[in-house]
Formats: structure tokens, C-alpha cells, sequence
């Protein structure tokens, strides 16, 4: 991690003092720590017929242990970090989520409804993400622009 005060606590992940507590320095700590991670794998991935998609990750996959958690918590259910964070997994998972639009029964459906932003539930170790199936198809959609583009250069 970056330069700044840091709290070591044994067998803990590294939390910022109370120095750099404000939520702009904490917010970027929390990114930092999260970013310092491998992409999480997703598990249990589901989607109902009006193409809500349920999935999960385990927090210490994203080096989010209890303390850690407890600490960052706030910043954590904000809005703006469930959705840089889902949109992280999803992307990084695209294969897993591309498979869901092939497999939907009423296509209408991807469509109908617009992804607005990810729902969160915790779970113990387990961070359960939804979204609209909508936002699969629109991650594709740019992909695929983008190589099109370079394909046309």
C-alpha cells in the first residue's frame, strides 16, 4: 500500500489511523487494499426469469477479513463502491455472466429493464451482488465495440 500511517495488527490486514480517518483517505485505502488482490472467483451465480442475477464472492477473496470489514463497513454499502466493485467482478468474470444471456428462456427480458445499480447483501464471508441481466449485455455490447474498432485501424 501507499505511504501514510498504518495500524499492523497481528494476522490483520493493515488499517489506516485515526489520523487518516476522514473518508476521502479511507475510501482510497479500502480501493487500494481491494485492488491489491487477484479478481475474485464467483460463486453461485443465479438469475430469475426477469433477468435479475444473484451472485456471490467470498470478502477474504477481495482481502476484506471481519476486522477489516468492521472498519471499512461505511464505505463498504456506499453506493458508489457496490457498483465499482460489481462491475470490477462482473468484468473480470465475463465468460461465467455471458453464458446467462444464451441461456435466458425470455430474451424480452435483457431488454425490458435497464441496470441502474448493484443491490449487496452480507452474509457472513459471503458478499451476495445483484443486477440486471441488462448490464451483461451492454459490457459485451462495449467490448465488442472496442474491437471492432481496433479491427478497423
Amino acid at each position: 500500500m501507499g505511504g501514510g500511517i498504518m495500524i499492523k495488527t497481528e494476522g490483520k490486514e493493515n488499517i489506516p489511523s485515526q489520523k487518516e480517518n476522514n473518508s476521502s483517505c479511507r475510501l482510497r485505502k479500502l480501493l487500494q487494499l481491494i485492488l491489491s488482490y487477484s479478481p475474485p472467483r464467483v460463486d453461485e451465480i443465479t438469475c430469475s426469469a426477469e433477468g435479475d442475477i444473484k451472485f456471490a464472492i467470498t470478502r477474504t477473496d477481495v482481502g476484506l477479513n471481519y476486522e477489516s470489514y468492521c472498519f471499512y463497513r461505511t464505505e463498504i454499502l456506499s453506493d458508489y463502491f457496490i457498483n465499482l466493485l460489481g462491475e470490477l467482478i462482473v468484468k473480470d468474470n465475463i465468460e461465467a455472466f455471458a453464458k446467462m444471456l444464451t441461456d435466458i428462456k425470455d430474451y424480452s427480458v435483457v431488454n425490458k429493464y435497464e441496470h441502474g445499480k448493484f443491490g449487496i447483501e452480507v452474509y457472513g464471508e459471503k458478499l451476495y451482488f445483484t443486477l440486471h441481466i441488462s448490464l451483461i449485455q451492454r459490457i459485451l455490447t462495449e467490448d465488442f465495440r472496442k474491437e471492432i474498432k481496433k479491427k478497423s485501424k
